[in-house]
């Protein structure tokens, strides 16, 4: 009888865990090997996951998903190819870069060059960046939850937990901005106030908070004061911020600045605007000067941006001016908002004709009758006669919305 050599083949340490639980040779293939790809199952290799930090969702609680193939998702044209390798990404983190590649990016902005930076620039920036790519999957997750009913509470539970990584670790990073970091940081800035607007439930927004829970983050306005922390990098280093890969995210006008103030064209709305000085002219002893300067400015950007935005249409990257309005506006403003000043009020429910005109996006659906009620809420009736103008706004918006 002719002896058979048996076959044999090189041991490797550096399989993957479904592979060496089944004693099956890995091929070691990154983020999937072709057993666990082809059977649909995550592939969980012994490091731990390079860019992203160790996780703690208890997943026996959730239903398991129903994964895509990974060669399926890596193989779309909108996901940057050049995935460091040794990462080992579980099949839910390639379903949500997969979906915020082809969805969520092109709701953050409405101009085709700001969509293009957010669909290809920034994930590719995150690959190096960990805060940033844990902010931007919670996005996506959060996202997904709001398409996908019947999986809503898993996804839910993903956004929770890529969110309090990106918060913990952004509270740290915007006190140590170098030009390496500076762009990651902006960027993961802007992602973690969408998600805070996202996330806002019936009883608060991100400048108010009637109701607080034993869940929330941190006070209503805290979120506003996260938001302008990361205009650090902006102010630090602003040819730096131009002239890096977000660099075309900072021009928010696509057309010539000038053509955008003609003031004649929205005369009554500014004219409007403009009425809302007298509650604080002459100064009220309630008020400070500084604190009346602060009115000042702050009801000044408040023009600027209505103008831009009401002018300007598509011309205008109406997500970044929106969100231009609270970076910008001053902390002396913002502490008056906190302590329910009436006439900061009023100029704050006059920031929701701003969100009107980005309320076909899901992240701000309902944020403007919110802060509305919050605002109406919270003023004296001898006040609310100020915010009629915003309140019939609102109503006209709605119903543009839902016909």
């Amino acid at each position: 009888m002719q002896n058979k050599s048996r076959r044999t083949h090189r041991k490797s340490r550096n399989g993957c865990g479904s592979c060496k639980k089944r004693k099956t040779k890995c091929d070691e293939a990154q983020p999937s090997c072709f057993y666990c790809t082809k059977h649909g199952i995550d592939c969980q290799y012994p490091t731990t996951l390079g860019s992203l930090a160790p996780r703690h969702t208890a997943e026996s609680n959730v239903s398991t998903p129903q994964p895509q193939s990974a060669s399926t998702i890596l193989s779309n044209p909108g996901i940057p190819p050049s995935v460091p390798p040794g990462l080992n990404w579980r099949t839910r983190d390639l379903e949500l870069l997969h979906f915020y590649t082809t969805s969520t990016c092109f709701t953050i902005s409405n101009l085709p060059h700001s969509q293009q930076l957010w669909q290809q620039a920034v994930p590719q920036l995150a690959f190096s960046h960990p805060i940033l790519l844990r902010s931007l999957l919670a996005v996506s997750a959060l996202h997904l939850a709001r398409s996908s009913p019947d999986r809503e509470h898993e996804f839910r539970l993903e956004a929770s937990e890529h969110h309090g990584f990106a918060v913990q670790e952004f509270r740290a990073a915007i006190s140590q901005v170098t030009e390496e970091n500076c762009h990651a940081t902006f960027a993961c800035a802007v992602f973690i106030f969408i998600y805070a607007w996202a996330s806002s439930h019936s009883k608060c927004t991100v400048f108010l908070n009637s109701e607080p829970r034993a869940d929330d983050d941190g006070p209503a306005g805290e979120w506003v004061k996260l938001l302008r922390g990361a205009t650090g990098p902006i102010g630090i280093s602003y040819d730096i911020m131009l002239g890096g890969p977000l660099g075309r995210l900072f021009f928010l006008w696509d057309v010539d600045a000038d053509a955008l103030f003609d003031l004649n064209s929205c005369a009554e709305d500014v004219s409007k605007l403009d009425a809302l000085a007298q509650l604080w002219i002459p100064r009220p002893d309630t008020l400070s000067v500084n604190e009346t300067n602060a009115l000042d400015e702050t009801l000044s950007l408040l023009r600027e941006t209505y103008v831009a935005m009401s002018i300007a249409g598509d011309r205008v990257d109406k997500v970044s001016a929106c969100l231009s309005w609270p970076i910008r506006a001053s902390d002396l403003y913002l502490d008056l908002v906190a302590k329910q000043s009436p006439q900061a009020l009023v100029l704050l429910a006059h920031y929701s004709l701003l969100l009107n005109m980005c309320g076909d996006l899901w992240w701000l659906q309902g944020m403007s009758r919110k802060l509305l009620q919050e605002v109406h809420r919270a003023l004296s009736e001898k006040w609310r006669h100020w915010i009629q103008w915003p309140l019939h706004e609102l109503v006209t918006s709605e119903f543009r919305y839902q016909s």
